[in-house]
């Protein structure tokens, strides 16, 4: 017995963007702002779903030559951490939607003038893998700066913090 199928439905965001740069002449930030969409329907097209919910989280805030400024709204507290690891990808989606090549940066964010620059953007402190003694020594610190008395307890009594 054969069955007929329905052929598969589509969303209004599902369309695949044309590859072809849809941009004419110098970009604008009115440009890139009417665009915008297009680079988020872009990343959902590539399925690259945590990049483009990081985009629908953010207001095209600038453009300075070939700089394009962010700005999270402050939907996801994500955001900033998601806009700052895909970078790349992100300049990526959005160069070849905007048909010009594009550097992004976050907007108040310390990567912002690495990418002015033309550097690559490097955190400015360095991250350490959290270890459970160094979890519980942060929080003795903490316990030990809040309340003086508990801090004097735990020198003469050799005390240490548990869960």
């Amino acid at each position: 017995m054969m069955r007929e199928t329905a052929p598969p439905m589509r969303t209004p965001g599902s369309e695949t963007p044309a590859s072809a740069p849809r941009q004419s002449g110098p970009l604008t930030l009115e440009a890139v702002r009417e665009l915008w969409p297009d680079v988020i329907s872009a990343a959902r097209a590539e399925r690259k779903m945590m990049v483009a919910e990081a985009l629908t989280d953010v207001d095209v805030e600038s453009l300075e030559g070939n700089l394009l400024g962010l700005a999270p709204k402050g939907g996801n507290p994500l955001t900033p951490e998601s806009l700052t690891r895909n970078r790349r990808p992100i300049e990526a989606l959005a160069s070849r939607v905007l048909g010009a090549a594009v550097l992004v940066a976050e907007v108040g964010h310390p990567t912002a003038e690495a990418a002015r620059e033309g550097l690559p953007s490097a955190p400015s402190a360095k991250v350490q893998r959290v270890t459970v003694s160094g979890a519980k020594a942060e929080r003795a610190k903490a316990f030990r700066g809040k309340d003086p008395a508990l801090d004097s307890a735990m020198d003469a009594l050799d005390l240490e913090l548990l869960e």
